[in-house]
């Protein structure tokens, strides 16, 4: 009933509370016609109280969301990339992702950069931030993304962030150690994910909520080891689907693959996330998967891969 009701106060005078439906099913699918009209106008996200293990739902309007308008760290990211003020936000993006591809051969240190300029931005006050998308190899095929290998996932830390304040709760002060741990959660999420989207059975083509979605998380660090030894107590989690081409087809991936993290490891209550920050974090989440999606189209990956290690020392 509460999401019904949260549902209807957004969706406007054209949706009449009085016919609320006494039975479940018809109520259940009267919240999925709402939950998809107010998706029009709103950003659904999930907020996730893990000490008191519970779930609600949060919206915010989309208009109240400006994708158009650059932050100062991510205008300078796209500068230092040769694609300075003057245009609009998908030109100047589009522009640098190329000027990237064609002296890189791939878009991490674009896409680096814009991590990086989350963990200055005054508005997320970040400990660390983590991206996690497919590679673009296998767009073809991606019922085969089910290796560490098919995606993108790397975390950065804040510049001067003293792990060692935080040693008793997270067990270890090593950065290495902690982008490590993250990486190998990522992944699991995400192959686990694409096996179940994919594979024979009753959720095949189906989207699994659990793996995707806009999210503010607090207390996560309260009730599981994995997320006490990552410092995630507090932060936001951008969810966005990625589009591309193949065989003069768009398609697209579910928002369950392109992922974006914020993370604050501070306990006092002035550092909890708020929908203002989620905000923030969808913002920087559209302008990475616009840069995936150029690098997409230029049939390039988001990183390459590392040259063996033997063949290197050869």
């Amino acid at each position: 009933m509460l999401a019904c009701d949260a549902y209807l106060d957004a969706a406007g005078p054209d949706w009449n509370p009085c016919e609320r439906p006494a039975g479940l099913v018809e109520l259940a699918d009267r919240v999925s016609a709402l939950r998809s009209a107010v998706e029009r106008t709103h950003f659904l996200y999930s907020i996730i109280d893990g000490k008191a293990w519970y779930r609600t739902e949060g919206l915010w309007p989309r208009e109240q969301v400006d994708f158009d308008t650059l932050t100062s760290q991510v205008d300078a990211v796209l500068a230092a990339f040769g694609a300075p003020a003057g245009q609009g936000r998908l030109e100047r993006i589009g522009q640098a992702t190329r000027a990237c591809l064609a002296e890189h051969g791939h878009s991490a240190p674009l896409v680096r950069a814009v991590m990086g300029a989350t963990l200055q931005d005054d508005v997320l006050r970040g400990d660390h931030v983590t991206l996690t998308c497919p590679q673009g190899d296998l767009l073809g095929s991606p019922e085969l993304m089910t290796t560490s290998e098919a995606f993108f996932t790397e975390t950065q830390l804040r510049d001067g962030l003293d792990l060692s304040i935080y040693r008793e709760r997270i067990g270890h002060e090593s950065a290495d150690q902690m982008q490590r741990t993250i990486r190998a959660r990522m992944l699991k999420l995400k192959r686990g994910a694409i096996r179940g989207l994919y594979s024979p059975g009753c959720l095949h083509r189906r989207f699994v909520e659990k793996h995707g979605g806009h999210m503010i998380f607090r207390n996560e660090d309260a009730h599981y080891r994995g997320h006490q030894s990552i410092g995630c107590s507090s932060g936001g989690r951008a969810s966005f689907a990625l589009r591309y081409v193949r065989d003069d087809e768009e398609r697209v991936l579910t928002s369950m693959v392109g992922d974006l993290r914020v993370v604050r490891m501070s306990h006092d209550e002035r550092d909890i996330f708020g929908g203002h920050e989620l905000a923030h974090v969808i913002r920087y989440g559209e302008w990475i998967r616009n840069i995936v999606e150029e690098t997409y189209r230029h049939h390039q990956v988001v990183r390459k891969a590392e040259p063996d290690k033997e063949a290197a020392v050869s």
